[in-house]
């Protein structure tokens, strides 16, 4: 994941410095989104919750393990 968070950061850098920082805002929004709610996502075919970001076209699938 680490990769493409940083693949698409560096995309949005090469349009404006700070349509990326906007981009790293909102996903580490979702991620807290999803930590203070976890099962507010919906669940996509593979069986995974996918968590889409609002104003970009990217998401992140996750998964809820019981400690």
């Amino acid at each position: 994941m680490q990769s493409d968070l940083n693949g698409a950061i560096a995309y949005y850098e090469n349009v404006s410095e700070s349509l990326a920082d906007d981009f790293h805002d909102e996903f580490w929004s979702g991620i807290a989104k999803v930590l203070e709610n976890p099962k507010i996502c919906h669940f996509d075919s593979s069986g995974l919750r996918r968590c889409n970001l609002e104003r970009f076209p990217y998401h992140f699938l996750y998964d809820i393990r019981l400690a």
